[in-house]
């Protein structure tokens, strides 16, 4: 993924804001608008060891 890519995660559109690194893990920092039309920053997506993406909680 890079800055700027669209991707769909369950039902809702992402877009990816930010990436970074921790212990050599790659972070993805996605906004998203909730139903309310509010933009949401506080989503982080990884890839587990089986190189599935998933949404850190």
């Amino acid at each position: 993924m890079k800055i700027g890519e669209v991707f769909i995660f369950g039902r809702t559109i992402y877009m990816i804001v930010s990436i970074f690194e921790d212990n050599n893990q790659t972070f993805y920092v996605a906004k998203s608008v909730d139903a309310s039309g509010f933009i949401k920053y506080s989503n982080i997506f990884t890839y587990n060891e089986e190189g599935k993406l998933y949404k850190r909680t």
